[in-house]
């Protein structure tokens, strides 16, 4: 009885343990409701796992539950990005507009329009600066370093062309109309390139899933099989590690197709900063 319950305590620690590492190597710290949801659906999966002794639920439980956890916080960050960059260009559209009717660049800087959390975020270094009566160039810093630092090329444009206004002068509605069209051009190939890019998913998933499915085939046509998965602490284990090698396959695969929009990504920035 006791190594019947060694090997699922065990199994469910290291699971937790697993899940841990993973969601702070790659969770944002901008999004924490999917792993503060886990948590307690964790400790219920190794509780019924330990009650009704099925060492699978105790074992292999926290590592679907925090690999499902890491996947909606993944998904997440995605749909972030893409509100962040569909934004842009509506700000520095109306940054246009309030300079045609006279405005100052500064006070066009000071209250963009709100289009979304997201970027509010991205502008908080410059708007919270001017705020405090900063300098526009000391403000416009700001904003870079924070786009370097969270790899935001889009806001990197931003903050360059408002310090090339500032340290050179010259009409400002000109350029803004360029960026603006960059920014949109952007955002139009990077619809594109995730759109082709659900091919390259979709395979993944399955290649990841096809593992899973083929046990699971297994255990019901063969009740041994089913048997070994479900009552035995070895069976749980099993299941536990080939869910983990899954996880590993999916966030390789994931990105490697990361790091191709990535690079397709400075590449369009790179054409058209050319041409500008």
């Amino acid at each position: 009885m006791v190594d019947a319950l060694v090997a699922p305590v065990v199994g469910g620690g290291v699971g937790c343990a697993v899940a841990a590492v993973v969601w702070r190597l790659v969770a944002s710290p901008l999004s924490r409701r999917p792993r503060l949801m886990a948590v307690p659906v964790v400790l219920a999966a190794m509780v019924t796992g330990l009650t009704f002794r099925l060492p699978v639920l105790a074992s292999a439980g926290p590592v679907a539950i925090g690999f499902l956890a890491v996947e909606l916080e993944r998904r997440e960050r995605r749909a972030r990005d893409r509100r962040r960059q569909a934004g842009l260009p509506v700000v520095v559209d109306t940054m246009i507009q309030q300079l045609r009717s006279g405005t100052g660049l500064r006070t066009a800087c000071v209250a963009p329009v709100a289009v979304g959390p997201e970027v509010v975020e991205m502008l908080r270094p410059l708007v919270a600066a001017l705020e405090r009566q900063r300098p526009l160039r000391e403000a416009v810093s700001g904003l870079q370093a924070e786009a370097t630092n969270r790899g935001w090329h889009d806001a990197q444009l931003f903050a360059a062309t408002l310090a090339a206004l500032v340290d050179r002068g010259g009409p400002a509605v000109p350029a803004l109309q360029r960026l603006r069209l960059t920014l949109m051009g952007a955002v139009e190939a990077r619809s594109r390139a995730e759109s082709q890019a659900g091919q390259a998913r979709a395979s993944a998933a399955l290649l990841a899933g096809a593992p899973a499915l083929f046990a699971l085939v297994v255990a019901v046509a063969d009740t041994k099989v089913g048997h070994f998965y479900l009552r035995e602490p070895a069976g749980g284990l099993c299941v536990a590690v080939a869910l983990l090698l899954s996880m590993g396959g999916w966030r390789w695969m994931n990105r490697v197709v990361g790091r191709a929009l990535r690079h397709h990504d400075s590449g369009v920035d790179r054409r058209r900063g050319v041409r500008r």
